[in-house]
């Protein structure tokens, strides 16, 4: 777009300069180098003499030296270039021998893009015309200026900062021998290494596969890579289209970048032609546009903080574009899953299977291929893409990560961009499979949500006909005690393995070296632990309170596979429990304990098929009334008297003196008193009953259980005699 100034003929006003000394710049192989000059006014053209210049550089019109406005190569004119200390560059020309002059004012190209100037044109002193020029704006012709009635004509750029350039300068007498011309381009490597006023970009010419770029998991070797920071939120380049009639393109997201929207902005000269919308997760698009005749140059820009796009395949007129896009294709699964591409966070993890060293566990399985998502209350999300125009079928398994919390996550399934399926991750899923044609699409896009701590995998990825190195291992065991170290999502939980005798829990006043205690406390009232048992058909346990844990109640609630199978109500006063359950049709096993307080029930002499405890559990066996006394448990309200230090550890009934029993003592604030003994290897005992003397008037129930159920009831009064009793056991 061409634009002409008409300047009238200004009133002569005397002007007084000096002379400076000027840069002469020669460009040798692309490179701009500058040699002093002598302190003469070089001569532009024989009819117009430069009397007096400040902050500028002259070219006097040779091949060796040239400056570049809008990709055009000029070797005649002058190059003023303000800054911060001297904000003013002039040149002061003798036009009294002229009538007219012509010139082209604009940007110098590949120079700051961050100043504007205004160029003030003088004529004996007096203004005559003023505009303001930036970096982006198209370069003006003058044409034709009147000067007839001038003696002096001055141009003068005022700013802060920046380089701008006066070229092709003529007159009504003469041209100059050499003027300004936009280079012939012989391929598209030649377009893009001409390409000036860059800013934040990339280039890759086409010709070297040892430099590329990825979009949507494509390799690309040429194109131009848009990149802003952020605080340096602009990326632009320009390129001379005054020989080109059409050019087109792929454009999209740069693979592994931030996840940033933005725009690509497309200029034709000074005028915004179009506003193309740019995703992290966009699509590859293709884009054609014509040149219309008589343009300049086009410009890209690209905004935004934090971000990368790119124009990629770039093709103009018949030119040849290079190397083209490399589609991926795979030979083994896990080369696939090695592309995977736009990672975002660090919540995503890639196992390839080519090592069994690096592994991940799913519902006790141990794998060595696939994907992990994890997400937490700051960082919920994650996401990866896979590039499948080379594959027609995926499958693979999903399931939740161990050791995670239980919150609830969703796995979202795309193909180009369109939702596929939604896979709720609940807490315990079992494992699941799916299987997706991707012979349509072009990318499949894995997203993982999360409301806080969670993670889930994705397994046995196969691909077509390609499957892992290494599946998946599911745990074996050769001892009861392998089960028990292999649980997995635990919660308030206590593993007894039977590795040593130094390590028990009581139930009934057993002792139990082998099992899995589920405890609650006041703020956790909760337990829960998991068991692979594909390596078990039958699985058993004795199920009981554990001793002085807390006289509070529970339900167990068993699963197999996440399907209910059992649900057990547990009394702190329960006797002991055999259970057996069949598990051969499942995966996994689940324990889950819900109670109301603080208590204790666990899983003991634990057998899987015919694997049993190593080491079992012990029934007491009493020599002496002393050791059977020291034995009680679950105590509440009581205390017992074993028959040590008899001067001093004594009660009394009915006046009679005892140094050996246990004294039940009321109170507001329990619900009951009692203690219980183990009596495997006891037939019987007998006791005596009676109101301790001195302990108030209050009546009370004695009730004897046996196993857990009520034996019989005694009513007790303050002023009873002291009473015999014997229990069978």
């Amino acid at each position: 777009m061409k634009m002409t100034k008409l300047v009238a003929t200004a009133i002569a006003v005397a002007m007084s300069f000096s002379s400076v000394p000027l840069i002469c710049e020669s460009k040798v192989d692309g490179v701009i180098t500058s040699v002093a000059a002598d302190t003469t006014q070089p001569e532009l053209l024989p009819s117009l003499k430069l009397l007096s210049s400040k902050q500028a550089t002259c070219y006097a019109n040779t091949e060796e030296a040239a400056f570049y406005m809008d990709g055009r190569a000029f070797y005649q004119g002058i190059v003023f270039r303000t800054g911060i200390l001297s904000n003013n560059a002039t040149a002061t020309f003798d036009v009294s021998e002229i009538n007219s002059i012509s010139f082209t004012v604009g940007h110098e190209d590949n120079t700051s893009l961050s100043y504007n100037n205004t160029f003030k044109l003088y004529l004996d002193g007096n203004l005559v015309d003023s505009m303001t020029l930036t970096p982006q704006t198209l370069s003006s012709e003058y044409s034709n200026l009147n000067v007839s009635n001038a003696s002096e004509l001055t141009l003068s750029f005022e700013g802060t900062g920046g380089s701008y350039a006066v070229g092709d300068i003529s007159t009504d007498k003469e041209t100059p021998v050499k003027t300004s011309h936009a280079f012939e381009y012989t391929n598209i490597s030649s377009m893009l290494a001409s390409s000036f006023n860059n800013l934040q970009i990339s280039r890759y010419n086409g010709d070297d596969k040892s430099s590329s770029f990825n979009m949507n998991g494509r390799t690309y070797y040429q194109g131009i890579v848009f990149s802003t920071a952020i605080l340096d939120k602009y990326s632009t380049t320009s390129i001379n289209v005054e020989n080109l009639s059409n050019i087109s393109f792929t454009y999209g997201h740069v693979d592994g970048v931030e996840n940033v929207e933005s725009k690509l902005n497309i200029y034709i000269d000074d005028e915004l032609v179009d506003s193309l919308s740019l995703e992290w997760n966009m699509e590859l698009l293709d884009y054609q546009m014509d040149i219309p005749d008589g343009s300049k140059l086009v410009r890209f820009d690209v905004s935004g903080s934090d971000c990368k796009y790119a124009i990629a395949d770039i093709h103009a007129d018949e030119l040849d574009p290079g190397l083209e896009h490399y589609v991926p294709t795979y030979i083994k699964a896990s080369a696939f899953i090695d592309r995977g591409f736009n990672n975002y966070e660090s919540n995503i993890r890639k196992y390839t299977g080519s090592s069994k060293s690096d592994k991940f566990t799913v519902n006790g399985r141990t794998y060595y291929q696939g994907l992990t998502f994890s997400g937490s209350v700051l960082s919920k999300y994650a996401s990866i893409v896979f590039n499948v125009e080379n594959v027609n079928h995926i499958s693979f398994s999903v399931g939740r990560l161990h050791d995670n919390s239980a919150n609830d996550a969703t796995l979202y399934v795309y193909r180009d961009n369109e939702l596929f399926e939604a896979i709720e991750m609940k807490a315990y899923m079992p494992i699941s499979d799916f299987d997706i044609d991707v012979s349509e699409c072009k990318n499949i896009r894995f997203v993982f949500n999360t409301s806080g701590e969670s993670g889930c995998a994705i397994m046995n990825m196969h691909v077509d006909n390609m499957v892992s190195d290494n599946d998946y291992l599911s745990p074996k065991y050769d001892k009861v005690s392998k089960c028990i170290d292999s649980l997995f999502n635990m919660r308030n939980i206590k593993k007894y393995n039977g590795s040593s005798k130094t390590s028990s829990f009581n139930m009934n006043g057993r002792t139990y070296y082998e099992g899995i205690c589920l405890y609650s406390e006041f703020i956790n009232n909760d337990a829960k632990a998991s068991l692979n048992v594909e390596d078990i058909d039958t699985i058993s346990w004795t199920l009981g309170h554990v001793d002085d844990s807390g006289f509070n109640n529970g339900t167990l609630y068993i699963y197999l596979d996440e399907e209910l199978k059992d649900t057990i109500d547990l009394v702190w006063s329960m006797p002991l429990r055999e259970y057996t359950m069949d598990v051969k049709e499942g995966t996994v096993l689940r324990f889950f304990l819900k109670t109301n307080a603080a208590t204790s029930f666990a899983l003991a002499d634990i057998k899987a098929d015919a694997r049993e405890p190593e080491i079992k559990h012990i029934v007491p066996i009493y020599s002496n009334i002393k050791e059977f006394l020291s034995s009680a448990f679950n105590r509440s309200g009581v205390t017992v008297y074993n028959g040590e230090s008899p001067q001093t550890n004594y009660f009394t009934m009915n006046e009679t003196k005892y140094t050996q029993g246990v004294i039940f003592t009321a109170s507001t604030t329990r619900t009951s008193e009692n203690v219980e003994f183990n009596t495997e290897n006891v037939n019987g005992f007998k006791f005596k009953i009676s109101h301790v003397d001195g302990s108030g008037d209050n009546k009370a129930t004695l009730s004897i259980y046996k196993n857990g159920l009520k034996s019989e009831d005694i009513e007790l009064q303050p002023d009873m005699e002291v009473m015999d009793k014997i229990i069978d056991t």
